[in-house]
């Protein structure tokens, strides 16, 4: 005999998406899959848009950087076919300040002495760039090459156009040289001059070669200290401490070998958040304030922040990890880390996102990214195809000079199988109402499933029109508001019966949308 209808209310996926939990365990305001939308601390919100920056490169943009000069000027530079290109201004053509080159992927790094800033880029094939500025406005694109080192631009020792990858550690530039397990660095403060080697090879148990070199900062009982960590391409992972290797003071130590697995391909996989250091390899989301526990550095870190998507990263990772296109970067003012993961389906490269005040999770579409940027003007930049990104930025989707108005946002949810208090019990949702803050109409759509179905389908990213029914019914929608943020809440009628029902839905807005929490009324009958 069927119980009297009552009402629950159930968060929006405040959780995040969760790659971990079990579907029977999982809690009710995580969700199985989440696309588009950002796990807030007051609400899920639609993720934010995009709009072109500059178009017209000479191939695909595979390498964006800023720079930022002393004196106070900021620009912004993409690599695209054969050549470094000025993309600083909106709505620009993008000019070319550096030709000829064979690769348009490059690594970078500031770099600050008494002469002022530098930007150094690598790229393991031509002479290395340096970028510095003397006289303003004016920018010198120098170039390093092999020679005495005494010679302004030029460095002895080892041939620069080797030079794959790049860091600062203790006031010194250190290169990594293709195809080796060596690591070269120069005299403190110094762009140029007489490179010395160090050989990370002895401490590579498992072989390769030297992939990447990376700063982590740590807090020990001697104050805040920069640590050097080598990255070696079968997964040992080396931290040494100290500023100088030839120091007859004996500084420089080795603080510890650790297995992590192999690193993703190229040497964007790693980047700083806050005190940490955080990389991607087969095994998933590395930290080393996880890794790095011992009692003169850092007690050990709850691991739960990459629980929640390590299965998730470890498969992309060995199904796509050889791909060029990862990039992992840490976007501060958005309190925002930003894994990009290259595909080989029509849908392009996804995201996978953390918001790092509540360590919650999720995935973004429609984003065709092949890498990123985000210490320019506190906002994401992206190269994608010939055309430089500009991210988060508005309610809608490609924003370009001939459509100002760009394309409304969908997201998409699958929220966690919830047994509304009665695990054994059938039971049946009459209706169902999603609540909403929202500066337009929010356009949707949703089902309840039953009983661990997955019913959720994948929309087109950019629809003709906001209000053009996606699936094979009507979409629900609410009048237009205008102003700030408007409640929009409107009952729907849900089908089916089981003993664990799981909202799925679609969202398509071109304003800042909301979702707060969703009510539902329940009819609850007999065990099964």
């Amino acid at each position: 005999m069927a119980k009297e209808a009552g009402i629950t209310t159930v968060p929006s996926a405040i959780g995040g998406v969760d790659f971990f939990s079990s579907l029977f365990g999982m809690p009710a305001e995580n969700a199985i899959r989440l696309v588009n939308w950002w796990p807030d601390v007051y609400g899920c919100v639609h993720r934010r848009g995009f709009r072109e920056w500059e178009r017209g490169a000479p191939g695909n943009v595979e390498s964006i950087y800023a720079f930022h000069s002393r004196f106070g000027q900021d620009f912004l530079y993409a690599f695209a076919g054969t050549e470094m290109l000025d993309v600083t201004s909106l709505d620009a053509t993008p000019d070319p300040v550096v030709t000829g080159l064979a690769s348009a992927l490059w690594q970078a790094t500031m770099f600050a002495n008494s002469a002022g800033t530098h930007k150094v880029f690598v790229n393991g094939i031509d002479d290395p760039i340096w970028l510095h500025q003397v006289t303003p406005p004016a920018i010198d694109y120098d170039r390093l090459t092999a020679g005495d080192g005494i010679v302004a631009g030029t460095i002895s020792g080892v041939n620069p156009n080797d030079f794959v990858d790049i860091t600062i550690h203790q006031k010194r530039l250190w290169f990594v040289e293709k195809d080796t397990t060596y690591g070269w660095y120069l005299p403190p403060e110094q762009v140029w001059g007489v490179a010395s080697k160090f050989d990370f090879g002895p401490l590579f148990k498992r072989g390769g070669y030297l992939q990447s070199l990376a700063t982590w900062t740590i807090d020990s009982s001697d104050g805040p200290d920069d640590l050097l960590v080598a990255f070696g391409s079968e997964g040992d992972v080396v931290v040494y401490k100290g500023i100088d290797p030839d120091s007859s003071t004996g500084d420089w130590a080795l603080q510890g070998v650790y297995y992590a697995g192999a690193p993703i391909a190229g040497h964007r996989f790693h980047t700083k958040v806050s005190g940490d250091l955080k990389f991607v390899t087969t095994q998933g989301l590395m930290s080393m304030n996880t890794m790095f526990t011992s009692s003169q550095t850092v007690a050990p870190q709850n691991s739960v922040e990459q629980q929640m998507v390590q299965q998730f990263i470890a498969e992309q990772a060995n199904l796509y990890g050889f791909l060029p296109g990862w990039d992992l970067k840490f976007l501060a003012a958005f309190n925002m880390l930003i894994l990009n993961i290259p595909s080989v389906t029509q849908e392009g490269s996804l995201q996978l996102v953390e918001n790092v005040v509540n360590s919650k999770w999720s995935t973004f579409l429609g984003l065709d990214a092949t890498c990123w940027v985000t210490d320019y003007q506190e906002f994401p930049f992206f190269g994608s195809d010939d055309r430089v990104i500009q991210g988060w930025v508005g309610n809608t989707d490609n924003v370009t000079p001939e459509d100002p108005a760009g394309k409304p946002i969908t997201a998409l949810v699958q929220q966690a199988y919830n047994f509304f208090g009665t695990p054994a019990n059938n039971k049946q949702v009459g209706l169902f109402r999603p609540n909403f803050l929202t500066t337009s109409k929010v356009a949707w759509k949703a089902i309840v499933s039953y009983d661990f179905t997955f019913k959720i389908p994948m929309l087109q990213f950019f629809p003709p029109q906001v209000g053009v029914p996606a699936w094979d019914q009507a979409i629900w929608d609410a009048s237009y508001w205008s102003g700030g943020l408007h409640a929009q809440k409107a009952w729907a009628s849900a089908e089916g019966m089981g003993f664990a029902g799981s909202l799925s839905m679609a969202t398509r807005s071109d304003g800042e949308v909301v979702w707060v929490n969703t009510d539902f009324t329940i009819s609850s009958g007999g065990i099964l």
